[in-house]
């Protein structure tokens, strides 16, 4: 309407120009055609969008008339149709250049750091390809909608892919609803009631390079109830095919984790069930040349437990961020390590020779450094049988800014061709069946000590790996007491407690049972979350050792009905696997967490942490 009164008042009756009476009713068409477009699709721009776009506009076509006007004062250019249709040419080939400057000058204005919501939502790019769970939070938090209320889903939904077969790439729940108004449609009336149902608002799909659907993202209504505008719908488009590959990565690799830990579990039910009869076969009288077999046999078990760790600590990348740190005095680590580590042979342990003159403290969890010194070990006898003469000397080095372990074999040693490989994910050389994570879970470990680790070698020679370890200021040249590398282990009584142990596998609760049995304490069993309820309810119990995975209920599940009714008693998770996911859960609904199958120094240091009352007693 103001723009038809401007033309048709202004132009026909004061100045006598009826040139641009066309222009009212063409613009009114256009009005209409845009609204119109609007109304039946219900993607509006925002109104920050829509003023910057307005305002660059017009300033763009201030700086030309400005300029048109000096050339015209200057007399560069003459009022002859030659001269203005060079102008017009040059406007037409700077245009995009001077609006695009000016576009940036008016984002500056209107939006902090000169960034849209579309710009930053785009710009997500880098966070997702650090991580697609830190991704997602960032991108939660500029939708302005709840972190639980979005998320990529595996296409697994018959009646999303026969929609955007049919229809455009993208469904919003209030579009779909127009549909099935005017629409007769029942497929569309079940998927409407889908989103409704699950209080979905907006489906967009992720295509893989051959077109297929992949994943979707699915987001609920946003938290202040506006809608998506069209620039966030087009952004989010965007920024998931930038990263559709990192998504379909991403996932792979997670499932391969689930695979990874379920295998782990599985394994360690037939060595806890091996361990169990071993024990059994201890406490009979048996021709005594059949102990040193049964000892063998219980430190294979260990070696393969072992092996478990460290492959599940690599592949679920845990960081000493992810655990308790301490001090702990070197020499103390490496005699652990050398004198639990299971060898191939029981010779083998004496050509691992430990010079300890230099002793220091390092900061540090003392599982994890554990694993660095097994995989070192590991790596080194492997050699070995082939290599009958040669050995392995760990010696510790104080010095003015960092202290050192160095860790030397006198086997094969490594080509000089290779050597710069050795760290890196995947690589092996001349092992058959090897990952190739273990030399890179060792460089990460150091590094994320704040530290390093080096190689030297001689093909033919040697082999050197070089540990540089910060010195902690503090505690310079002062040392922990040292303990004995194999105490004895003492024993505990909890005469009148009760522990319940909660586990699906029977060998894993006998196994339990027979080394809570050391520390004189009542043992109660069940095998489902439903029965552990139920006896909690009709019997007192002073600590749970609560399975994760277990059928009907699982552990979880029965942790939190048990702490309602019962907040006070201790529930300890006995988990076979040791994601990150799953160690954060346990931290979040469990007491504490120890590993399967549990070792008699485990449930010692629970009972002792969790119930009162304790006094020493001989050890047998």
């Amino acid at each position: 309407m103001l723009s038809t009164a401007i033309i048709q008042i202004g132009f026909t009756y004061f100045f006598g120009d009826f040139s641009l009476t066309w222009l009212p009713p063409a613009l009114s068409i256009s009005e209409i055609t845009f609204i119109g477009y609007a109304l039946l699709t219900s993607r509006f721009y925002s109104n920050h969008l829509i003023f910057k776009n307005i305002i660059s506009g017009v300033i763009s076509i201030s700086i030309y008339v400005f300029i048109f006007k000096l050339l015209l004062i200057y007399s560069i250019i003459g009022n002859n149709t030659k001269d203005i249709i060079i102008f017009l040419l040059c406007t037409i080939i700077s245009w995009k250049y001077c609006f695009n400057c000016t576009i940036r000058i008016t984002k500056k204005i209107i939006y902090k750091k000169g960034l849209s919501p579309s710009d930053k939502i785009i710009s997500l790019e880098k966070t997702f390809h650090l991580s697609i769970d830190k991704g997602m939070n960032e991108l939660s938090l500029l939708l302005k909608i709840p972190n639980d209320n979005l998320a990529i889903i595996i296409n697994d939904d018959n009646s999303y892919k026969s929609y955007f077969d049919n229809n455009e790439k993208i469904i919003i729940a209030y579009e779909l609803a127009h549909e099935v108004q005017f629409l007769n449609n029942q497929n569309l009336e079940l998927l409407y009631n889908n989103m409704c149902n699950n209080h979905i608002e907006i489906i967009i799909p992720l295509f893989t390079t051959t077109d297929n659907i992949s994943h979707y993202f699915i987001s609920a209504n946003k938290s202040n109830n506006t809608i998506y505008s069209y620039e966030e719908i087009v952004a989010l488009k965007e920024l998931f095919n930038r990263i559709q590959h990192i998504i379909t990565a991403e996932i792979k690799i997670k499932s391969s984790q689930a695979l990874a830990n379920s295998i782990a579990h599985e394994m360690r039910n037939p060595l806890a069930q091996v361990t169990l009869q071993l024990k059994e076969i201890s406490n009979k009288t048996i021709d005594k040349k059949i102990y040193p077999h049964i000892i063998n046999a219980k430190s294979a078990i260990n070696h393969g437990n072992q092996l478990i760790d460290i492959i599940l600590k690599e592949i679920n990348g845990f960081t000493f961020a992810d655990h308790n740190i301490e001090n702990k005095n070197i020499s103390d680590i490496i005699n652990f390590v050398i004198n639990t580590y299971c060898y191939d042979k029981d010779q083998y342990r004496n050509r691992v020779i430990f010079f300890d003159k230099q002793d220091f403290i390092i900061k540090t969890n003392p599982t994890l450094i554990n694993f660095v010194f097994f995989n070192l070990i590991r790596n080194a006898t492997f050699y070995f049988e082939s290599h009958p003469e040669s050995t392995i000397h760990i010696k510790t080095v104080t010095g003015e800014k960092y202290n050192y372990v160095i860790f030397s074999d006198f086997g094969p040693g490594i080509p000089t061709n290779i050597i710069n490989n050795i760290f890196n994910e995947f690589f092996t050389h001349n092992k058959v069946g090897g990952s190739g994570l273990g030399l890179s879970y060792c460089k990460r470990a150091m590094e994320a000590l704040d530290g390093t680790i080096t190689c030297t070698s001689i093909e033919g020679i040697y082999t050197e790996f070089k540990l540089h370890i910060p010195i902690i200021v503090s505690t310079k040249n002062k040392h922990l007491p040292h303990k004995e590398t194999n105490p004895q282990t003492p024993l505990y009584n909890f005469t009148h407690k009760t522990i319940l142990i909660v586990d699906d596998s029977h060998t894993m609760r006998e196994l339990t049972a027979q080394y809570l049995k050391k520390f004189n304490v009542n043992i109660a069993m069940v095998s489902n979350g439903l029965d552990a309820i139920n006896y909690i309810s009709h019997h007192h119990v002073d600590l749970i050792l609560m399975d994760i995975q277990m059928p009907g209920l699982n552990g979880y599940e029965t942790t939190a009905r048990i702490k309602k009714q019962l907040p006070q008693i201790p529930i300890i998770a006995l988990s076979a696997q040791s994601s990150l996911d799953e160690i954060t859960k346990i931290a979040m609904t469990m007491d504490d967490h120890i590993m399967k199958p549990p070792t008699k120094e485990q449930l010692q240091s629970i009972l002792v942490k969790y119930l009162k009352n304790t006094h020493l007693v001989a050890s047998s």
